[in-house]
């Protein structure tokens, strides 16, 4: 290529395409959102020629004149609504101008009249610039086929000659299509922009064009506009229907061949129980209750509403058009997102919705527009729908969204959905969403979306669910299991049983043990140790070879340690990358040179042999998050006794750790080790002195944030809660005093504090009021809180307020004094480290 050779990209495009902006605001819109006459309405205007649902209304203008600029220059040639990063625009937009060359036309007819300027010679000349532009580009082969002419067809570069007739519209399409089918990148175009420029007259004017391209070459070529009535620009009769009104326009397109595709990848699917093939959704599936707050005050209060064998339909009218179902792991989120699919496809004739199903583990950094990526989904079953389509049905409130698994979006991309999700519910208002995820996640960002919570398992949906497995010929185990869910199982291991996950756990781990432990490490080993008792011999008659050609147990110690890295490293959902990291770390931990299986084998056994694994979208994951935890306590109960007081520090500041069930299984494993060298050293810094004022004060300082406490007759105000996790440990799981209500009848409560109270540090201490009840006839009360930060700082004028606190009965005080009596059972306990066997056992 010449050195001064111009080169044909978008960026070359867009200059010549502002100078022939209008100058004026233009009194049409492109739509409602854009400004036809910028930068960037222009740049909008050329890119939806050939991708018609690109959008920037949540964008500053700033930001959008900026991208602009960049763009115009050539120094970046993608941002975040300019997605030309990504692969799918480029062939969206060229199987556009294929399939649709018609409606391409027509766009680009609209960006000519909304966006550039009436005067026909500016107009024309801009033609001629075009053409120019494609003949001087010595990048582009003699032999290159363009599409110049406004039929589609298209003109050999050699043959393109000054004698000629052209039409703008098709000269605009044609270039822009070559650029898109060639995937020509903007920034290629930075050194034209030079080349056409001269230089500004201050740093914050633009840069004048002073090249004179189009006025050489083909100053004497015919550059027309397509005329408005043009057939052009116009459908043929035969070509569409009618106009209809908006609310019957779902009624022009047949859904049945997609609904049937959509109901035949639902229907059948593979489970957990059944390891190979799969069965009958509704075979097996049996429906949770769900449960929410209803729309509607009752008696002056929000009530909440449970309802049963739920559909779409029911949850739509009766929760919310926009919904996020929460449940924990285990618990049927994505079953129940199956299932409102399927009762969406039953209901389809009456409720006219569409259903989409969507994955939301595939929204990855490189997806780009969540409305891309939904159409997308949708094309997988419908490849006739086109974008067009797709958005007149969008604005028609079309469609059905069922969008599972918002907690198994990347951190990282997990603001961009959210918002993406509620400007995509803005924009198209008139469809209806449900979000499944887990119980654990912040849905403040979601502000359309009400919240339903599926209902763990009854004792009646645990025995149906039990009964409606296919276990094979052996009725009289199931039958047995379902007696003992029906007198004591479910009542003494709720946590399990209401759980359909987990039940299905329990009855394999009760095939093989006749008995279910207390214990939730306990639990899971028997659990694991069934699972791979029953990959040797369920139902089998013959020993099945592990793909890695070695046992169960060996396999556990693999997962003990790749676990316990996994789950300290904050890995959860792996990536392939992640889980061949975990894995060597295993391999180099048990040094075992003579095991020369791979990764992969190691996947296989867990997916395939022990059930324990699945794969959604490229990453892994455990049927169950307790699993990983369970394997991850198993290797932290053996670390050094010297190193304990980590993992109590780790448990203390790291709020995953804490809600997760290492530490409790941890405890459950061995009690003596977690109290000798993490409760005792940290409750002796609290009690060094005994229990005193003082020792009550450390509490205090460690314990809560703030103290809510009451005065009166009141109403029903937040409780206290204990926010250091090892105290509230302490007091859930072993003294059960489960912390902490209203701290109430302190005498002269409010005299004591208003006698301490700075008005200079007014926000640390707050006073609500409760205005007196005629009706009831009660005396008035308040309730109080106060900054646990400011009690500490002016303790000193507080004191009379503390004395008060720690002499009176309150829930703070009885936690306190268990806390204590709890330090004084460790602490008398004998340390037999180092006696001999004999010893011991005698007592002695």
């Amino acid at each position: 290529m010449a050195e001064n050779s111009p080169v044909l990209c978008g960026s070359t495009l867009f200059v010549l395409l502002l100078e022939a902006k209008k100058t004026v605001p233009a009194s049409k819109h492109f739509d409602s959102i854009t400004e036809p006459t910028s930068d960037y309405g222009v740049l909008a205007a050329l890119v939806r020629t050939l991708y018609p649902t690109i959008s920037y209304s949540y964008y500053e203008k700033k930001t959008l004149q900026r991208n602009a600029n960049e763009y115009k220059k050539g120094i970046k040639g993608y941002c975040g609504w300019l997605p030309f990063d990504t692969e799918t625009i480029w062939e969206e937009s060229l199987s556009n101008f294929k399939k649709d060359y018609k409606n391409c036309l027509i766009r680009t007819n609209e960006l000519i009249e909304y966006c550039l300027t009436d005067d026909v010679s500016i107009l024309r000349k801009l033609g001629k610039q075009i053409l120019e532009l494609i003949v001087a580009d010595d990048s582009i082969p003699a032999d290159a086929k363009l599409y110049l002419n406004p039929n589609n067809t298209y003109i050999v570069k050699n043959q393109i000659k000054p004698t000629m007739s052209f039409c703008l519209q098709s000269l605009v399409l044609g270039a822009w299509s070559y650029i898109i089918e060639n995937k020509i990148q903007a920034t290629d175009g930075a050194i034209t922009f030079e080349m056409w420029h001269g230089t500004a007259a201050s740093s914050n004017s633009p840069r004048p064009f002073v090249s004179d391209i189009g006025s050489n070459a083909f100053k004497e070529t015919n550059v027309c506009l397509l005329e408005e009535n043009d057939t052009n620009l116009n459908f043929d009769e035969d070509e569409i229907p009618s106009p209809i009104p908006s609310s019957n326009f779902i009624n022009y397109y047949d859904f049945s061949s997609y609904l049937d595709s959509l109901k035949n990848e639902h229907t059948s699917i593979k489970t957990f129980i059944y390891a190979e093939g799969t069965h009958e959704f509704n075979e097996f599936y049996v429906c949770n209750e769900v449960r929410f707050r209803s729309k509607e005050r009752i008696n002056g209060s929000y009530k909440q509403v449970t309802l049963s064998d739920i559909t779409a339909t029911k949850l739509r009218e009766q929760c919310s058009q926009y919904t996020v179902i929460t449940g924990s792991g285990g618990l049927g989120k994505s079953m129940m997102m199956n299932h409102l699919l399927l009762s969406a496809i039953e209901s389809y004739e009456t409720d006219r919705l569409v259903p989409v199903f969507v994955l939301l583990n595939e929204f990855k950094k490189e997806t780009g527009y969540l409305d891309d990526f939904i159409f997308q989904t949708i094309k997988q079953f419908a490849e006739y729908i086109t974008k067009d389509q797709y958005l007149s049905l969008l604005k028609s409130g079309t469609f059905l969204f069922l969008l599972d698994g918002l907690d198994e979006i990347e951190s990282s991309e997990r603001s961009r959905f959210e918002k993406q999700i509620n400007e995509f519910t803005s924009r198209y208002s008139g469809n209806s969403f449900i979000i499944s995820s887990r119980v654990d996640s912040d849905f403040g960002a979601l502000n359309k979306f009400s919240i339903a919570e599926l209902v763990p398992f009854s004792k009646e949906k645990s025995i149906l669910m039990v009964d409606k497995l296919d276990y094979g010929d052996d009725q009289k185990l199931k039958e047995e299991f379902k007696k003992r869910l029906k007198y004591d199982l479910y009542d003494k291991h709720q946590d399990f049983t209401s759980n359909p996950l987990l039940l299905t756990i329990m009855l394999i781990t009760y095939e093989q043990t006749s008995d279910i432990p207390e214990e939730s490490h306990k639990f899971y080993q028997d659990a694991f140790d069934a699972l791979a008792r029953s990959h040797d011999s369920h139902k089998s008659g013959y020993h099945r070879e592990y793909y890695t050609h070695t046992s169960g147990t060996r396999l556990g110690d693999y997962l003990t340690e790749l676990c316990y890295f996994s789950f300290l490293s904050g890995i959860k959902n792996f990536e392939k990358s992640e889980f061949e990291e975990s894995f060597e770390y295993s391999r180099n931990q048990i040094g075992k040179v003579d095991e020369t299986f791979t990764c992969d084998d190691f996947i296989d056994d867990l997916m395939y042999s022990l059930c324990i694994l699945k794969m959604n979208a490229g990453k892994y994951y455990f049927v169950h998050q307790a699993f990983q935890e369970y394997f991850c306590a198993k290797k932290l109960v053996h670390i050094d006794d010297v190193d304990m007081h980590e993992i109590g520090n780790t448990f203390i500041e790291d709020q995953t750790f804490a809600e997760s069930q290492v530490f409790t299984m941890l405890y459950e494993m061995n009690k003596r080790k977690v109290e000798k060298f993490i409760f005792l050293p940290y409750l002796s810094n609290i009690f060094a002195d005994g229990k005193n004022k003082e020792s009550f004060i450390k509490f205090l300082s460690i314990s809560y944030d703030d103290i809510l406490f009451s005065n009166g007759e009141v109403n029903e105000a937040k409780k206290n809660k204990c926010t250091n996790n090892l105290l509230n440990f302490i007091s859930h799981h072993i003294t059960h005093q489960n912390t902490c209500g209203y701290v109430e009848g302190l005498s002269r409560i409010d005299e004591l504090v208003n006698e301490a109270f700075i008005p200079d540090v007014a926000d640390s201490y707050c006073l609500q009021s409760v205005e007196p009840d005629i009706e009831k006839d009660f005396q008035v009360g308040c309730h109080m809180s106060i900054s646990i930060n400011y009690l500490m700082e002016y303790k000193e004028s507080f004191s009379n307020f503390i004395d008060e606190l720690y002499k009176t009965n309150n829930d703070i005080v009885e936690e306190f004094n268990s806390i204590y009596a709890y330090y004084l059972k460790i602490k008398s306990q004998k340390d037999t480290s180092g006696l001999s066997l004999l010893h011991k056992l005698s007592g002695k």
